[in-house]
């Protein structure tokens, strides 16, 4: 791999960084100006007896009680910021994991390009980066549920509509990335001359296009 090709790697990593955290912080800053609107939010079903109204398509009969629209998804009028903000609580959490990630990735490049692979810091680089895949797997997905909470707690509908979490593949692919990047973090701190080969090949191979 070309030093070229690592520096890439190092710009767009912090990059990517902060675009995800421009984004997160811009979807939770568009939720929390929609409040006393509408706030979809995810709820087992609930009994038939309470009064639903879902017009066809993808229009909602809004009239400040609750709605279902058959997949678990709920919305509800007259919405707090609270729970606007709740509610794309995931984007800005995530948002904010990726931005250090970068970070990480950034400075983790930039000291092989520099000559300083093994000092220590990769390795807890590399911890830190399992531990954001974790973070982000384990309590993303909680932030709406705590949304989906204060909208049925609002409605008065706390013992017929329960809320919960919606975990999918992706929590499931970033518990591996953070298993996988736990072990090349500690494979790195307890075999600190893999780090050093890395470099010599890294420079060798610079040197070879010179």
């Amino acid at each position: 791999m070309s030093r070229t090709l690592v520096g890439w790697f190092a710009g767009l990593s912090l990059l990517a960084g902060i675009v995800a955290a421009i984004w997160g912080l811009a979807s939770a800053i568009t939720g929390g100006r929609q409040a006393h609107g509408v706030v979809a939010v995810h709820c087992a079903d609930i009994p038939h007896k309470l009064p639903l109204e879902v017009s066809s398509g993808s229009d909602i009969s809004v009239a400040g009680a609750l709605y279902r629209i058959g997949d678990g998804t709920l919305l509800a009028a007259n919405s707090t910021i609270a729970e606007q903000v709740a509610s794309h609580g995931d984007d800005l959490l995530m948002g904010i994991c990726a931005f250090a990630a970068g970070v990480l990735l950034y400075r983790l490049f930039r000291s092989f390009l520099q000559g300083q692979p093994s000092l220590g810091r990769n390795p807890a680089r590399l911890t830190w980066l399992a531990a954001l895949c974790l973070t982000v797997a384990a309590t993303a997905p909680l932030l709406p549920f705590h949304a989906s909470s204060l909208v049925v707690e609002r409605l008065g509908f706390t013992g017929s509509c329960l809320p919960f979490a919606v975990y999918s593949g992706t929590s499931v692919v970033l518990i591996l990335a953070a298993v996988i990047l736990f072990a090349l973090g500690e494979l790195a701190r307890n075999r600190p001359e893999l780090m050093e080969i890395c470099h010599r090949a890294l420079n060798g191979d610079h040197q070879r296009h010179q």
